[in-house]
C-alpha cells in the first residue's frame, strides 16, 4: 500500500512530462493541438498538474513494531501473534515491517502514525498554502 502511495507523485510527474516536453519541442500550441484528439477520445483534455508531497517522517513499520513492543501483555491469541510479528519486524526481516503495518491499525498505532504527518504539515503550512493559491 505504501509503495503505491510513494509511487503516485513519480507517476504524475512522468505523465506531466509528456505535455511539458511536447510544448518545449513543438511550441506553445502543442497542448491545444493534442487535446483536440484526446478530448474527443476520452472526454477530457490533458492538464499539467503541479504536485505537493508530504511524506512520512518515520518508517511506519518500525513505528508499528515499537507500538507492539509497548503493548500490555496478555495470554490471548492476539498478544501471541502481535509479539511474534513484532519480533520479526524488529529484526527487519523481509516483509515483516510491512506486515505489521497491514495488521496493526488500532487507535494507539494510528495516533502514533498520524502525529508525525501532522507535524510535517504544520511545518510546511506556508509552502502548502502558497501551493493551494
Amino acid at each position: 500500500m505504501l509503495d503505491r502511495v510513494e509511487a503516485a507523485p513519480d507517476r504524475l510527474r512522468l505523465f506531466d512530462a509528456i505535455p511539458k516536453s511536447g510544448t518545449q519541442t513543438s511550441g506553445e500550441d502543442f497542448l491545444t493541438r493534442i487535446n483536440e484528439a484526446v478530448a474527443a477520445e476520452r472526454g477530457a483534455p490533458y492538464l499539467i498538474a503541479d504536485d505537493f508531497v508530504l511524506g512520512p517522517t518515520r518508517d511506519s513499520g518500525k513505528l508499528a513494531a515499537e507500538c507492539l513492543a509497548h503493548r500490555s501483555e496478555s495470554r490471548g491469541l492476539r498478544d501471541v501473534l502481535s509479539r511474534t510479528i513484532a519480533r520479526h519486524a524488529g529484526r527487519e526481516t523481509a516483509g515483516g515491517a510491512a506486515l505489521v503495518c497491514y495488521l496493526l491499525f488500532d487507535r494507539r498505532y494510528a495516533d502514533h502514525l498520524t502525529a508525525p504527518g501532522r507535524r510535517a504539515a504544520e511545518q510546511a503550512a506556508g509552502a502548502l498554502a502558497a501551493f493551494l493559491e
